[in-house]
């Protein structure tokens, strides 16, 4: 991986190893405390109002960066058919994506909720390599073996079966 010119000077080029694997651990903490927290916010709110509520504060939060990088975005979003594919990709991917899961949620455990986000990434192999006929590998199955294993350990809380 080569670095954009001037990339040296910024930050995130000088960060340590261990600083980097604690950042790494900071956000897996917190990605894992969003079931939890999700679940303990729809004690008093709807689903829909916690969405609303998701992405009204992070709009606000991103705000600033996605004006300072306005025109690095304007350059890629020149046309018509750009803005309705990052339209349907922020509507599909991000906010129906999360209604829905909040919606789950508060049918459901956060614990439950964060299996089926795990195994999201399961699926999604299995279905590439079914359906678009994308190349399988020997890493690829033994990367899914292992995370059936796990998702088998959390749902049977060992290895023995309730």
């Amino acid at each position: 991986m080569t670095l954009p010119t001037g990339a040296a000077s910024t930050p995130a080029a000088r960060i340590s190893r261990a600083q980097a694997l604690g950042l790494l651990a900071l956000g897996n903490t917190l990605w894992a405390g969003t079931y939890v927290a999700g679940k303990v916010a729809l004690g008093d709110l709807s689903w829909i109002q916690l969405n609303a509520l998701r992405f009204t504060l992070a709009t606000l939060l991103l705000a600033p960066v996605l004006w300072r990088g306005r025109r690095l975005i304007a350059g890629e979003l020149r046309d018509l058919r750009s803005i309705w594919g990052l339209a349907r990709l922020v509507l599909l991917g991000f906010v129906l994506n999360k209604a829905f899961e909040y919606a789950g949620l508060s049918l459901s455990t956060a614990s439950d909720i964060a299996l089926l986000i795990a195994t999201e990434s399961l699926f999604t192999a299995l279905l590439s390599w079914t359906i678009l006929r994308e190349r399988v590998s020997r890493l690829g199955v033994g990367a899914l073996l292992v995370g059936l294993a796990g998702v088998y350990l959390v749902v049977e809380r060992g290895i023995v079966p309730n």
